[in-house]
C-alpha cells in the first residue's frame, strides 16, 4: 500500500501536460479451436522524478464448459510494473462468485489479503518468498529478465494469493504468425504441479502467446496484433487522475 500511496501522490501533483505513453495488448483465448474469451492488457508509462513508472492493468473474461455446465471467469488486475515483486489488486468473479486478492508491501515482507464468500483472510510472507507475481509475466520490461534468470520460478498468483512454483526452461526460438505477420519468439516451459505452461516472448519482451490450464483443459492465448514500438513522448492534455481519489481497504 505504501508504494500505491506514493504513486497516487505523484499523479495528483503532476502537470496537466505530462508526457506519458499508453500501449494496449489484446489476446484471443481459444480452446479446441473455438474462441472462449479475451484478455486486454494496458501498459501506461508515466514520467517520474527519477526515470519512469509503469502501471499495468489486465482485464480477462472467458467461459468454458466444465462437463455440461459453463464456467465463466472475469478478472480485473492492476498494479505497478517491476522486475521483482510488486503490489497488485485483483478483483474476480469466478462462476458468479466475487473474490478479491490484494498484495501489499510491508517493511519486513508482504501481506496477502483474500476476500471470498463474505470472509476476509490475511497472511504475511517474508521478503524473498517469491520472485514475481502473475502481473510480472505480462510486463514487457520485466518478464524476459525474470524467466531467463530463473531455473525454479516462484510466482504469487493473483487468482488465489498462493505461491506457485516449478522448474522453467527455454525450449528454443520459433516463429508465430500474428495478424498475418511472422514474429520471432523465444519459448519457455514452466512445469507446475497441475501441468506444464508455455510462455512465448517476442524480441521486445512482450508476452506473445501462452497457455492456461483450466480444470485440466489447455486454453491457448495469443496476441491479436504485433505490438507497436514505443514512441517515448505522447502528450496528455488532461490530468491522469482528477480530484477525489479514494483508496478502499478490503
Amino acid at each position: 500500500m505504501r508504494r500505491l500511496l506514493i504513486l497516487l501522490a505523484i499523479l495528483l501533483v503532476s502537470e496537466p501536460a505530462a508526457h506519458a505513453e499508453t500501449r494496449e495488448l489484446i489476446y484471443d483465448m481459444v480452446l479446441d479451436g473455438a474462441s472462449v474469451g479475451r484478455r486486454r492488457v494496458t501498459l501506461r508509462y508515466l514520467p517520474a522524478e527519477h526515470g519512469e513508472i509503469r502501471m499495468l492493468e489486465s482485464y480477462t473474461e472467458f467461459s468454458v464448459l466444465l462437463g455440461r455446465k459453463p464456467f465463466t471467469f472475469v478478472q480485473r488486475l492492476s498494479g505497478m510494473g517491476a522486475v521483482g515483486p510488486s503490489g497488485f489488486v485483483s478483483s474476480m468473479r469466478e462462476g458468479g462468485r466475487p473474490e478479491e486478492v490484494q498484495l501489499t508491501e510491508r517493511l519486513d515482507g508482504w501481506r496477502i489479503t483474500l476476500a471470498s464468500n463474505g470472509r476476509l483472510k490475511s497472511w504475511d510472507l517474508p521478503t524473498g518468498a517469491f520472485d514475481a507475481t502473475s502481473l510480472t509475466l505480462v510486463d514487457p520490461d520485466a518478464a524476459v529478465e525474470l524467466v531467463s534468470s530463473a531455473s525454479i520460478l516462484r510466482v504469487l498468483s493473483a487468482e488465489t494469493g498462493n505461491v506457485i512454483e516449478g522448474p522453467i526452461e527455454s525450449i528454443g526460438a520459433s516463429t508465430l504468425k500474428i495478424a498475418g505477420q511472422q514474429m520471432n519468439v523465444t519459448r519457455w516451459r514452466w512445469t507446475l504441479p497441475v501441468g506444464p505452461v508455455e510462455l512465448s516472448y517476442g524480441p521486445a519482451g512482450h508476452l506473445v502467446a501462452y497457455t492456461v490450464l483450466v480444470a485440466g483443459k489447455t486454453v491457448e492465448v495469443q496476441l491479436q496484433a504485433v505490438p507497436e514500438p514505443r514512441t517515448y513522448g505522447d502528450t496528455l492534455e488532461v490530468p491522469l487522475i482528477g480530484p477525489g481519489v479514494d483508496i478502499t481497504e478490503l
